[in-house]
């Protein structure tokens, strides 16, 4: 066992080694080697064969990245130092984690220009007057619709009496001062407004269309099921189309018989026994109304977009068939709505094609058809009833 001054002096020894000497010769090669470096990556740089790249205005020479066509020259060079191997492959690893740029979504900003514009939606967000719905479509505001004839097997018509109309702003009103969540308030507009047909319900083979609500579907563009996203101007698709309504109200054809429902899926978009959505509801939290409701007119236009530029292809296709014995719809009457809801705040929306000279789809154009705020009064309650 070494003795304590035995440790003593070790230790003594290995903290107070003296340093080697410097070696003047090799610090001097060394800076050589970093002003050369320094020198290729100015403004100008010699790549051979009398070439030379410009540094891009405003960047920093030393943080430059290499382009494409220069890379196999700069690689190529043998490498004489160390310092010189690591620099090169630094370079590699610059150019290869570049990646490309993202897309905004919906509920990012800058998501109108990105996406919306380039595909022609023009969203007018001005609050006109409104004269109701029932000027709109150009109905009576006395007709019970559930009484007219043909329409008496829909099940989903809302209690449009004035208690009932009391009883909901009511409780907009409560959920409003309790500061609820988005999700409360999507489930009591579901109970209330935004109802459901059963699905396992008894239909009767009477080939006539029926409602059927969708929540939260996935939508992706699927071209040969034939839901296409609409055409980009500058025909380079910049996002997926995977739009994602909360709500949304389809045409469903299940009192068609098998042979009709086959017929259907050769010449339009059917999902789960339903085809042509009409209709797409967006809900956002009312803690920020400013914030909030930008994210959920992007939902809207969207969601409205693609459906309305495929139910635009079938009319079209339909123009163009040979048969003869049935009447085109009017241009005017394609149409698809929208319903946003921020908190007990409404706004009501429509979406129509834009035709070209040549009769293809030019676009869309997006307006707001009324507004209101079920908290506020039963009035307005009463308005997005009808």
């Amino acid at each position: 066992m070494p003795s304590a001054a035995h440790s003593v002096h070790t230790i003594h020894d290995t903290i107070w080694k003296p340093a080697p000497p410097t070696d003047p010769e090799f610090t001097h090669k060394l800076w050589a080697t970093v002003n050369g470096m320094t020198t290729r990556s100015s403004s100008k740089k010699e790549l051979g064969n009398g070439r030379t790249r410009r540094t891009r205005q405003g960047a920093d020479p030393g943080t430059e990245e290499i382009p494409p066509s220069e890379r196999s020259t700069i690689a190529d060079t043998p490498a004489t130092t160390e310092l010189e191997m690591a620099s090169v492959a630094e370079s590699r690893i610059t150019v290869r984690s570049k990646k490309p740029k993202k897309i905004p979504g919906p509920r990012e900003t800058g998501f109108l220009d990105a996406v919306l514009r380039l595909h022609r939606v023009d969203i007018d967000l001005k609050v006109k007057p409104s004269s109701g719905a029932f000027e709109y479509f150009g109905t009576d505001s006395n007709t019970n619709y559930s009484e007219l004839e043909g329409l008496q097997y829909i099940k989903i018509w809302l209690d449009t009496t004035q208690t009932n109309r009391v009883d909901i702003t009511a409780e907009y009103k409560e959920m409003v001062m309790l500061k609820l969540c988005e999700d409360e308030f999507a489930t009591f507009a579901k109970e209330n407004f935004l109802k459901g047909s059963r699905r396992a319900d008894f239909v009767s083979g009477d080939e006539r269309f029926r409602i059927q609500r969708l929540v939260n579907p996935s939508l992706p563009p699927d071209a040969p099921s034939l839901w296409e996203q609409p055409p980009c101007m500058d025909n380079v698709p910049v996002w997926n189309w995977d739009v994602r309504p909360d709500f949304s109200y389809w045409l469903s054809f299940r009192g068609f018989n098998e042979d009709w429902q086959a017929e259907i899926q050769g010449v339009t978009y059917v999902k789960k026994k339903v085809a042509c959505p009409y209709f797409a509801t967006e809900f956002k939290h009312d803690d920020d109304p400013e914030a909030s409701i930008s994210p959920a007119i992007n939902q809207v236009a969207s969601a409205g977009c693609i459906a309305l530029y495929n139910r635009f292809c079938l009319w079209r296709t339909a123009l163009d068939s040979k048969f003869k014995n049935w009447t085109p719809t009017p241009f005017h009457e394609i149409r698809h709505f929208g319903l946003i809801f921020v908190g007990g705040s409404i706004s009501v929306w429509v979406l129509k094609p834009v035709q070209g000279e040549d009769g293809e789809w030019a676009g869309c154009t997006m307006e707001r058809l009324g507004s209101g705020d079920c908290a506020d009064s039963a009035h307005s309650t009463g308005k997005l009833m009808e």
